[in-house]
């Protein structure tokens, strides 16, 4: 079945009519004939591409709400949606196609990054600052928290301007306990600019509070040899003055003295 682009000027069809496939690409309408037979073999490249587009449709549709203001300009001439996906099949996925959260661009731009100095997360509440620098005024913050336990995000527009140097955000308190990437980039509404987005915090990493209470348990540990080595040099001395002295009369006479 076919679809249809509205354009100002042109109406751009999608799909299959009769024995031709309308298409388009760059805004750009072709048409091509429909294959007579599709050869559709289940070889491992074949496999491992459909496995990792469908990934990167599906993480394309939890970031329904970021995409299109992030890539409304890129320099690839695609549409939002088309120019996010090859993003994420190209650059955001492991060979086994999972997602790299710190691979992920919510936004690709030319306006000046969001730089963050400090960031304080009480359990409910996060708070971010960032560097003044350069910059415009006009620029207004987007941030979007991504659920990576269990693979939700939520968006939120034009927060606060460049100027202001912090923002606070509420965190659901479903997901307090849950692994949580922070993105941030700048947008300016006159423009329609964006900024490249960095992950500006991550929360709740499991392999961090794994290393974390590793090194304590090792830090612990540490503190602990001076106090063994004391217990033991005191029982070592005790042991030592319970052998019996040379002067004393239980010492047992060397063999090879007379």
């Amino acid at each position: 079945m076919a679809t249809t682009l509205h354009n100002p000027v042109t109406t751009k069809f999608q799909g299959h009519v009769g024995p031709y496939i309308y298409y388009v690409v760059r805004n750009q309408q072709r048409i091509r004939s429909m294959p007579s037979k599709v050869h559709n073999p289940r070889s491992p490249k074949q496999t491992a591409h459909r496995t990792r587009f469908s990934a990167s449709n599906s993480l394309a549709a939890t970031f329904r709400d970021a995409y299109p203001l992030g890539y409304h300009k890129n320099s690839q001439g695609l549409d939002p949606r088309s120019a996010f996906v090859k993003h994420i099949y190209h650059e955001a996925l492991s060979q086994d196609s999972l997602l790299d959260p710190n691979r992920l661009k919510l936004s690709q731009g030319s306006l000046v990054i969001f730089q963050p100095t400090r960031t304080d997360y009480d359990g409910s509440r996060l708070t971010l600052r960032w560097a003044l620098g350069s910059g415009q005024s006009a620029d207004r913050l987007c941030v979007c928290v991504y659920n990576y336990t269990r693979g939700f995000a939520e968006f939120r527009q034009d927060l606060v301007s460049r100027g202001e140097g912090r923002v606070s955000i509420t965190i659901r308190e479903d997901w307090r306990e849950d692994h949580l990437y922070v993105y941030c980039f700048w947008h300016n509404p006159l423009t329609h600019k964006v900024s490249t987005s960095v992950v500006a915090t991550e929360i709740n990493n499991p392999d961090t509070q794994e290393k974390t209470l590793a090194d304590l348990t090792k830090h612990l540990y540490n503190l602990s040899i001076p106090w063994k080595s004391y217990f033991q040099s005191r029982y070592l001395r005790k042991l030592i003055q319970s052998f019996p002295k040379p002067d004393t009369p239980n010492q047992v006479p060397h063999p090879l003295k007379p």
